[in-house]
């Protein structure tokens, strides 16, 4: 990860999955994890850097001090490591350190109830986000519920024809997605994921995200005061 710090850059990300299990929770994790992991690397290399995970990045200690550190964010109980994010992140002094061997593993909750109240915990600092990054994660799932609501329209209320081309779309974003999902699985060694996997966590987690935004405020209150 030093390796990484050239003059110009001030922080540098990286990733932390999961330890793997065969059980249908830790695969979901591992998806999820994966999937958030490729979109704030992915963002951050464009120049979007929006968030990050404490045990896996750095930044100058200059840098620190000169945004301000951790003040006006010591209210928060959970989301330092995404808000000092956007304090230090500019559009190009941050660098990604993504591979096997910058990879930090991590155990997954082991039950469903533990892993739910994790995400509303890192759910509840996304009011904070800048208004940039908050459009930018929100585009995303809302074409992808009108993709999946267009289909399921067509199959049921179109034609033959609307209808292979319903199924048409569904088919070849689905390969597409798996395909993308696991060449990046590869990179770290991350066993592949079933296509059955990739589509049920394709649409059940946008639902839970939404879900849980939604109903999150006692939460938000919780863990924006000590």
């Amino acid at each position: 990860m030093m390796s990484h710090f050239e003059p110009k850059i001030d922080l540098v990300l990286g990733f932390s999955p999961v330890f793997e299990k065969s059980t249908t929770l830790n695969k979901l994790i591992e998806y999820d994890t994966l999937t958030v992991g490729m979109l704030y690397l992915g963002l951050a290399k464009s120049g979007k850097a929006y968030m990050g995970v404490g045990r896996n990045m750095a930044y100058r200690k200059s840098k620190f001090y000169e945004v301000g550190g951790f003040r006006n964010l010591t209210h928060n109980r959970a989301g330092d490591d995404d808000l000092i994010v956007q304090k230090i992140a500019n559009d190009n002094n941050v660098a990604i350190c993504f591979g096997k061997d910058s990879t930090v593993w991590t155990p997954a909750k082991t039950t469903w109830k533990t892993w739910v109240k994790q995400k509303r915990r890192h759910l509840s600092v996304a009011p904070q986000y800048t208004t940039s990054s908050k459009i930018r994660l929100t585009v995303e799932p809302i074409f992808r519920g009108l993709f999946y609501a267009t289909v399921i329209a067509m199959i049921v209320l179109g034609g033959f024809e609307a209808q292979i081309v319903a199924v048409g779309a569904f088919i070849l974003r689905w390969g597409l997605q798996k395909i993308l999902i696991n060449s990046t699985a590869k990179r770290i060694h991350i066993k592949p994921f079933s296509g059955l996997m990739v589509l049920f966590a394709d649409i059940f987690l946008p639902l839970m995200t939404f879900f849980l935004l939604n109903t999150n405020s006692n939460y938000r209150r919780q863990y924006t005061k000590w």
